[in-house]
């Protein structure tokens, strides 16, 4: 059975049946060395038993007999080297190398019955080994950033996007205003955040006016209009409670012809839809409060779109009033930021790929600790998302330059791209493939 570690001297080789591992032994490296001219002398031994990657099935011992030696000079200990070896940990280089790339795509429990090591071991080498990577990527700072957050875990995590690239930038381990700033507060160059698009928390808002005066708050009007639908779902059910069983049977698929927008109805639920509305007028009449309040966001410009608004909250009929006083509190709670929307048209415009995300994320999170589940999801190369760097060519002075000089002046290579996230359609398909912490 060939190491195929050039560097040590293999002296043999057993199996032990009990442990189903081969140990194999093998003569440490040269001896050190210390003050020049002076001579090491022995002093004692240290049996160590490394770990190696599983071979044949059987997981691998490497042991060495590592003699200490004491300078004569000075009085210092040292061990001999031992190469191919790792100084952190009491296995070898490829062995770390081999948890560090498997981490990221199998479970820990996985890997540890595969390798013969805790899980503790390889949670640590998987650790250390995403935060140094963590520490090389930096996306750059989104024009259009997007805070929204991901129920995982039990607990709703902060995410930062950036919405006109469509990529996700970083996850946060909550949604609190203290997490929020202290993430904004870090980035190095923060003028250059324009607009940050919300949903309706206001830590979001504090934390971006505290941090980023400058940035133009929106919030998403995909929130907004989902209170509309909700007010309408809230009469639907109210109403239906109040009919007997036979009628409630005749409204069948009702509710997604109701919440459904009319362009996207064909001919023969339209027909459904009018005859639902004639014989229920409670409904027609939440459904006309829903479709008001859409057609509001079709205003060009913010004077008219409140104008709009105004319309449409004095034509709300008295008998579905009650359900839409939540959507009609939020609008003024919220105005400046909501009606921001007709000035800059920014939305989330993520939305499908974002909620695919979360539903997988919050799959593969069970068993995890947010910690590695962030690292995990980030480290996925195959989702990160770049462009070109645009380059230009500097000015060079003709007058005083050689031509060699000057051609190889003109010739440099620009940076390759810089990084702007995880694409979130990319990351929804990938995770898909992933399996579960089992």
């Amino acid at each position: 059975m060939p190491l195929n570690l050039p560097w040590l001297e293999v002296t043999s080789r057993t199996f032990d049946d009990t442990q189903y591992d081969f140990v194999v032994k093998v003569a440490p490296g040269k001896p050190p060395t210390c003050c020049p001219g002076s001579e090491m002398v022995r002093n004692g031994t240290k049996r160590v038993l490394f770990r190696d990657l599983p071979m044949h099935g059987k997981h691998v011992g490497i042991q060495v007999d590592r003699q200490r030696f004491k300078c004569k000079a000075c009085g210092k200990s040292q061990y001999q080297s031992v190469p191919n070896m790792s100084i952190r940990h009491e296995m070898t280089e490829r062995l770390v190398s081999y948890i560090e790339q498997k981490s990221m795509e199998r479970t820990f429990r996985a890997l540890s019955f595969e390798v013969g090591l805790s899980e503790g071991v390889i949670r640590n080498i998987f650790r250390r080994y995403a935060k140094a990577r963590l520490d090389k990527l930096q996306p750059v700072t989104p024009v259009w950033m997007g805070l929204d957050e991901l129920y995982i875990m039990s607990k709703f995590r902060g995410v930062v996007t950036n919405v006109k690239d469509r990529t996700l930038v970083e996850f946060l381990p909550n949604r609190n205003k203290p997490t929020i700033i202290r993430y904004l507060a870090a980035i190095s160059d923060p003028e250059t955040v324009k607009i940050v698009t919300i949903d309706m928390w206001q830590p979001y808002r504090d934390a971006v006016g505290l941090v980023l005066p400058h940035a133009r708050v929106v919030v998403d009007k995909f929130h907004v209009v989902r209170m509309a639908n909700e007010a309408l779902e809230r009469v639907r059910k109210e109403f239906r409670l109040t009919l007997p069983t036979r009628s409630r049977l005749q409204l069948k698929d009702d509710r997604w012809m109701l919440l459904t927008n009319p362009e996207k109805l064909d001919a023969g639920r339209h027909l459904l839809l009018q005859e639902m509305m004639e014989r229920f007028p409670v409904l027609k009449q939440a459904w006309q409060a829903r479709e008001g309040f859409r057609a509001v966001w079709a205003a060009p410009t913010v004077p008219e779109a409140k104008a709009a608004y105004a319309a449409w909250v004095s034509s709300i009929h008295p008998d579905v009033e009650p359900a839409f006083c939540d959507l009609i509190r939020a609008m003024t709670n919220w105005e400046t930021e909501i009606f921001a929307y007709f000035d800059t048209r920014a939305t989330n415009a993520y939305t499908e790929s974002f909620n695919a995300v979360a539903k997988m994320t919050n799959r593969l999170g069970r068993g995890y600790s947010f910690e590695v589940l962030r690292a995990r999801l980030l480290l996925m190369h195959s989702c990160h998302k770049t462009e070109p760097v645009p380059y230009r060519r500097p000015a060079v002075p003709m007058y005083g330059l050689s031509m060699a000089r000057t051609a190889s002046f003109m010739c440099q290579e620009p940076p390759e791209e810089r990084y702007l996230g995880l694409d979130l359609s990319t990351l929804a398909t990938e995770l898909e493939k992933l399996p579960q912490n089992g």
